[in-house]
């Protein structure tokens, strides 16, 4: 097998009962609805990386976003990545299927807005070791999930993270300007919780088309 792609093909008629499907680089768990959960295999020369991650649609995004999961662990060396070289390929296979079978759990259980924000956003000690209020991107995700969930919050969660935006040293970057114009957005429906569903159902589809996610998925 040389690239990654052959090296999930050999996992997928396991997974398959599951609802996962190949998608690019990704085995990616079907029917897509608010988030985007999967295993990404990322290959560099003879190593391979497998992160476990969840995207939430809903937060405005224009490419994969691999900040919600983590990394597979080759328990037998410790490190995060997989030697795939003709020496160790098939020793690899093995540990990745054993891994991804274990992994998967978490994904499955992750179903939803709510099961999102329970495990990667305010109880998962792996996500939270990384995760600090000056981490602006996790504070968007914070203050968008909340607000999809509960749109009565929306006004003071949209304050909240405005507040927490205004203290960012980058705030002057065209990125964190788009943050903040996408919050000036949310905030003009934020008492009405019709308009907040719309605004969030167009971010959920601006995010798909961005990311180039077919019906089929």
């Amino acid at each position: 097998m040389e690239s990654s792609s052959s090296i999930f093909k050999e996992l997928l008629p396991t997974l398959k009962q599951d609802g996962f499907k190949i998608y690019k680089n990704n085995l990616i768990l079907s029917p897509i609805n608010d988030l985007l959960r999967g295993f990404c295999f990322d290959k560099h020369d003879t190593r391979l990386y497998v992160h476990l991650f969840v995207q939430p649609l809903y937060v405005p995004m224009a490419y994969q976003n691999l900040s919600y999961g983590w990394r597979l662990k080759d328990e037998r060396s410790g490190l995060e990545q997989f030697l795939i070289d003709d020496e160790h390929l098939n020793d690899s296979v093995i540990e990745i299927k054993r891994l991804v079978d274990e992994n998967k759990k978490t994904l499955l259980a992750t179903s939803n807005a709510l099961s999102f924000y329970d495990t990667f956003l305010i109880s998962d000690a792996q996500i939270l070791a990384n995760r600090t209020d000056k981490d602006i991107r996790f504070q968007e995700a914070f203050a968008l999930t909340k607000s999809y969930l509960y749109p009565e919050t929306t006004c003071s969660n949209v304050e909240t993270f405005l507040q927490k935006w205004e203290m960012d040293s980058n705030k002057g970057s065209t990125w964190m300007q788009e943050l903040k114009t996408n919050m000036l957005q949310l905030k003009k429906s934020c008492n009405d919780t019709i308009k907040i569903g719309e605004q969030f159902t167009q971010w959920v589809s601006y995010t798909k088309s961005r990311l180039r996610l077919i019906d089929s998925l």
